[in-house]
């Protein structure tokens, strides 16, 4: 994993992610007509590895009745790589975002799965 990842400095913006709280400390993450994303794990975008939840910060912020906005940061503690997390959580279960591996915006199917795992899952192909 890892293999033909550009790294960078981070920007303005991600450092100002990395002050704000915990995104585990924002779930669940909950809609009016019950659909409910209640755990956020995130994972490095080099090793692949899970990032422990004190260390994946940022902001959810509800958009309006049928849609969520997370954006954060992953910083993994072996690789002290910094993940970009940027996320839409939708009423019906669905999950739109960037790749972190593609930065293509796609739609995703994850109402009975932790947000980050079902993305990764499906973009890194983690078995």
């Amino acid at each position: 994993m890892g293999q033909g990842i550009k790294l960078k400095k981070l920007s303005t913006r991600e450092c100002e992610l990395m002050q704000m709280p915990t995104l585990s400390s924002q779930t669940p993450v909950v809609f009016n007509e019950s659909a409910e994303f209640s755990q956020l794990t995130a994972y490095c975008k080099m090793c692949d590895h899970e990032v422990p939840e004190s260390l994946v910060t940022g902001k959810v912020v509800h958009l309006n009745a049928h849609t969520a906005s997370v954006e954060g940061v992953a910083v993994c503690p072996a690789c002290k790589i910094a993940t970009p997390i940027n996320y839409r959580l939708h009423s019906d279960g669905r999950v739109s975002g960037s790749s972190p591996t593609t930065g293509k915006w796609g739609v995703w199917g994850a109402r009975n799965k932790t947000l980050m795992k079902y993305i990764c899952d499906l973009l890194l192909f983690r078995a």
